[in-house]
């Protein structure tokens, strides 16, 4: 488990412009980085994963929720994946 600080940290090391905010590029940026090769829709489930205020990007709030609870078995995880993944089918 993470302590707070290890998680604001975290949060800081991935939001470049640090205005708080993760968007696509930053988190596309950090991957490459890594050596991951990701596509545009890959990055926007992603986002879409923790994005609950549906504004396109990762809060602080949004993300401290996912490092702390990044349990897939959550009763609530499958509900939101699904929710994601059918709006991604119904944009195709």
């Amino acid at each position: 488990e993470f302590t707070d600080k290890e998680i604001f940290d975290a949060f800081r090391f991935i939001d470049l412009d640090k205005n708080m905010f993760i968007g696509s590029a930053e988190i596309r940026h950090i991957l490459i980085c890594m050596g991951e090769l990701v596509t545009d829709e890959e990055i926007d489930v992603m986002i879409k994963m923790c994005d609950t205020d549906g504004d396109g990007q990762v809060s602080y709030e949004e993300f401290y929720r996912l490092a702390k609870h990044p349990d897939p078995s959550r009763p609530d995880f499958n509900s939101s994946m699904s929710k994601v993944m059918q709006e991604e089918a119904r944009q195709q």
